[in-house]
């Protein structure tokens, strides 16, 4: 493993090489834009910062301090570090071990324990014969622990991160964070999870049904169970971790879009439309995390259902049926999307008129009669109250009759099973699973559509921070004034 590690260091003058290469393998937006020779190190820092920009992405420098030099190294990648005279390019990093991108684009990968010894080297190395004498006889394990208390608030210089920058394509941000893989394991162990469970109660079933008592299949049937535990845990996992992933991504892109604003947007805006685009930037994160990722767990319970239902006693009418229940489930999120459209537009509008008629009280106050000055707040509050009446109404027949009516109409369809002559107990308990099955998921489904409905919403209040992210750096920069000696 030395060796790998020995192979995978750059020379001192290969930087502009080293940031070209691991820009390509990390897939970084880039252009070809030639960079000059690297200067010593008390102007390293800027020069990286300004090479970086000119490629196209962005470099964060992060200072290696002992005590956390570790985790650091663990969460850079992809990043430039400096060992002694050299430089390595760590490309991806996970649990224990990272991969370096050495000369000639090879790719290894070593333990990370040992890159940060390497990288630590000349902050320990002051400290070594001290802490070899004060542990004299004590195993290597605890000499390199000592080291590590010794060295905990010591700087063992700058790392330099290369990052997407917050106006680049949004996906390309997901995918360098692993969105896009954690979303995946997060639909694939939900799905492996709901396998199991309907597997683990079909066995149980079918000896139930069936009058006898097998020990084996029992067996089976509790180990099935308590596979589904870690597979809940990692699904519960995966959706906490992609929800901070996603939410941080989306954070940071809004405050860049809002700092690229230019003053003349600001001044057009008002305080009080700015204040209302601040709550629903909040609305947008949570509410689209929560219905994004409910939507999806859903729809794979859904699609169980459908083919549960399929090999029920009810057939693949039965299944058709849920098909066609959830287009109108489909329809009763549009007609709560238009209610709730039409209340938050209400309500930002009160948002706004309330803030600036705080600022402008001493005006409406020295030229408004008393009798006048709350008026359009009554009108504006009935119109509020009349549409949050609608809201609600629309949203209790899309939380309430959507699953609720499913029940109904699932039974009501397995009548002809029951009355019918030749029934078979098997097909009629493969149905009522499969009713059961997917009265949970459009329960969650509609959940979601709520969710999705209020992010859309509040998306078209934040859409243009978003989008003035994408613009060039200085676009909402306030220049200043030329002073001439006539001013005062």
């Amino acid at each position: 493993m030395a060796d790998r590690f020995t192979e995978s260091l750059w020379g001192p003058a290969e930087l502009p090489a080293i940031i070209d290469a691991l820009a390509r393998a990390a897939g970084l937006p880039r252009s070809d834009a030639a960079l000059s020779t690297p200067p010593e190190a008390p102007a390293l820092r800027l020069w990286m910062e300004t090479s970086c920009e000119r490629m196209g992405f962005e470099c964060e420098v992060v200072e290696l301090w002992g005590f956390r030099a570790l985790d650091r190294l663990r969460e850079a990648a992809p990043a430039i570090v400096p060992v002694g005279e050299n430089w390595i390019a760590i490309l991806h990093g996970r649990g224990a071990w990272v991969t370096l991108l050495g000369p000639g684009l090879r790719r290894r990968r070593v333990p990370l324990e040992r890159v940060r010894a390497a990288v630590c080297e000349r902050i320990e190395e002051r400290h070594r014969a001290d802490v070899q004498k004060l542990a004299e006889g004590l195993p290597q394990a605890a000499v390199n622990v000592l080291l590590r208390e010794r060295t905990r608030h010591e700087s063992a210089g700058d790392m330099f991160c290369l990052r997407t920058p917050p106006g680049a394509s949004f996906v390309s941000q997901c995918r360098q964070a692993g969105v896009w893989r954690r979303a995946a394991i997060l639909v694939a162990a939900h799905f492996t999870e709901y396998a199991l469970w309907i597997a683990s109660w079909w066995l149980l079933g079918r000896d139930a049904l069936a009058g006898r008592f097998d020990p084996g299949w029992l067996t089976a049937w509790a180990m099935m169970l308590a596979t589904i535990v870690p597979l809940r845990t990692w699904t519960t996992w995966s959706q906490g971790v992609l929800a901070v992933s996603l939410g941080g991504l989306l954070r940071q892109r809004l405050l860049t879009g809002a700092l690229k604003l230019s003053p003349e947007e600001v001044r057009l805006e008002g305080a009080g439309r700015f204040l209302g685009r601040a709550i629903d930037s909040e609305m947008v994160e949570s509410l689209a995390l929560a219905g994004g990722v409910g939507s999806v767990l859903a729809v794979v319970e859904l699609v169980f259902a459908l083919a549960v239902l399929a090999l029920g006693a009810g057939g693949w009418l039965h299944a058709a049926a849920l098909a066609l229940w959830c287009g109108f489930a489909l329809w009763l999120g549009v007609r709560y999307w238009n209610a709730r459209r039409a209340w938050t537009l209400q309500r930002l509008t009160m948002t706004h008129d309330a803030v600036e008629q705080m600022c402008g009280h001493r005006t409406r106050v020295a030229q408004q009669p008393a009798a006048d000055w709350h008026r359009d707040e009554d009108r504006r509050l009935d119109e509020y109250a009349a549409a949050s009446r609608r809201l609600d109404r629309k949203a209790m027949l899309l939380s309430g009759l959507a699953p609720r009516g499913w029940l109904l109409l699932g039974v009501a369809m397995l009548a002809p099973a029951l009355l019918g002559a030749g029934m078979d107990a098997r097909n009629i308990a493969v149905s009522l699973g499969g009713i059961l099955l997917a009265w949970r998921g459009l329960r969650r489904f509609t959940s979601g559509l709520a969710n999705l409905s209020g992010a859309a919403i509040s998306w078209e209040q934040v859409a243009d921070l978003f989008r003035a992210a994408a613009r060039p750096a200085n676009a909402g920069a306030v220049g200043r004034l030329p002073v001439t000696t006539g001013d005062v």
